[in-house]
């Protein structure tokens, strides 16, 4: 078997995962566990050619359009791109409170978040007492 059938039979068995990321993992995969299976072959079969332990690995393998399937069905890609939204709402979150984390008072100011109608600088009431919340 030469380097053209594994990678022929990877492609057929990942076409049908639609998320990029997923196909990358699932190929790759795959492919350390072709190579496993032979390596392993060949040292149980000493007589094996290293291309005969390769074919018999595909052999077992089987079908890779009915592993494709089985693969598409698991690798769902609306699980992907709700796995990538949740990492972007986290880095957003977190950049935010980077950036604002140390001034939540005077934001809470500005918009308004703690207003009781007591006109107030910096969290405090107006007449230099502490607001409540940020002692």
């Amino acid at each position: 078997m030469d380097n053209h059938t594994l990678q022929t039979w990877l492609d057929e068995a990942v076409k049908g995962i639609v998320f990029r990321p997923d196909r990358a993992a699932v190929r790759q995969e795959l492919a350390d566990h072709l190579e496993d299976k032979s390596r392993d072959l060949a040292r149980i079969f000493p007589n094996m050619t290293p291309q005969e332990a390769e074919e018999r690995t595909l052999e077992q393998m089987g079908d890779p359009a009915e592993i494709g399937r089985q693969l598409a069905r698991i690798h769902r890609p609306w699980l992907g791109w709700l796995w990538r939204a949740s990492q972007v709402l986290l880095a957003v979150s977190l950049a935010w409170l980077f950036l604002f984390g140390p001034h939540w008072g005077w934001l809470a100011d500005q918009f308004g978040w703690f207003d009781d109608g007591a006109p107030r600088r910096f969290g405090g009431s107006g007449n230099g007492d502490p607001h409540p919340l940020f002692q």
